[in-house]
């Protein structure tokens, strides 16, 4: 079973379906990278090396091709978190808005209805808690950042008390509910509450994670509309995390390679040099080395032979060459 897909593989790796086949893998892992990836460390790293390992695995190892594979595959990368977070938020759930200090100064931060269009009215509304009579407020604001792209405008709307409800007539403890009404524009919006009780200012956010986080919306009715919003933003996101890093990552392997050859065709030079140098060298000398190094005497001193010239080493009392005896 192991050889018969072995086999298989091998037969794919030579179809054009292969890098399509590496893309649409790598483009799975990064959809689950955009919805669970913020709980993982280095989870960025993930879709690169999937895309480069699949490539490697059916011999695609040019730099040049891979660069191009990463390319393209950034490209659905990018329809991928659109598509992704487009639907995230067209199924938001409504939040509501809290303050984070224990009195809950600020409550009930939320908006009214939650999707529209240009022509929809939406009612931002905020609760104040009034300890006392002495208690002041003033600065009563709802900030809302309408998402585009480049760059994210935001805005301060002054609101107006609209109701009051003391629960303590003698303190004058209540709870102010303070409003603003307006149309958006602009198809993806998100907001937070802040207002200035006695001297300290509040924001009324979302405090479900570690710190305060925008409250979404309004959203528009209309998905492409939201589409083209997340559309340019997620060609930024993709080509400027996860392509670098992939590109990053083959030009490590591409400078590894080149390193690895430039050493070898070194070593073959420099082996190919020394047998040069051995071929020059003169056979009587490289036989009586040889033979002095058989007998352990390279290192001591020599004497020529009277009858056939050769080097002889000190110690010796026959020639190695000629077989002359010496006293």
């Amino acid at each position: 079973m192991q050889r018969y897909f072995k086999e298989q593989l091998k037969k794919f790796g030579k179809t054009p379906f292969v890098i399509p086949f590496a893309i649409g893998i790598s483009a799975a892992v990064y959809y689950l990278v955009v919805l669970y990836g913020s709980t993982f460390c280095l989870s960025g790293l993930l879709t690169p090396l999937v895309l480069i390992g699949i490539c490697w695995y059916f011999d695609i190892k040019s730099a040049k091709k891979l660069l191009v594979i990463g390319v393209l595959a950034s490209l659905v990368f990018t329809g991928v978190y659109a598509a992704s977070f487009t639907d995230r938020y067209q199924h938001i759930q409504y939040e509501v808005g809290t303050s984070d200090d224990k009195n809950a100064t600020l409550t009930e931060g939320a908006l009214q209805p939650l999707y529209g269009d240009k022509t929809t009215v939406y009612e931002f509304s905020v609760t104040v808690h009034v300890k006392d009579n002495a208690t002041m407020v003033k600065d009563v604001a709802v900030l809302i950042q309408s998402v585009r792209f480049p760059s994210s405008t935001s805005e301060n709307f002054t609101m107006t008390r609209r109701s009051i409800n003391v629960s303590n007539d003698i303190t004058g403890e209540a709870n102010v509910t303070y409003a603003y009404d307006t149309t958006l524009s602009t198809p993806m919006n998100m907001y937070v509450f802040w207002a200035n009780v006695s001297g300290t200012w509040y924001i009324c956010a979302d405090y479900s994670s570690s710190q305060a986080m925008w409250l979404l919306g309004p959203m528009s009715k209309d998905t492409n509309a939201i589409l083209g919003i997340l559309l340019p933003i997620s060609m930024f996101q993709t080509f400027a995390s996860v392509f670098p890093l992939y590109a990053l990552i083959v030009v490590m392997v591409w400078w590894t390679r080149r390193t690895r050859r430039m050493r070898k065709v070194q070593m073959e030079k420099w082996e190919e040099e020394r047998a040069k140098g051995e071929a020059k060298k003169p056979k009587e000398d490289v036989k009586v080395s040889l033979q002095r190094k058989a007998m352990g005497l390279e290192d001591e001193g020599t004497f020529v032979c009277s009858e056939c010239g050769a080097d002889v080493p000190a110690a010796a009392t026959v020639c190695p060459k000629c077989g002359e005896k010496f006293e």
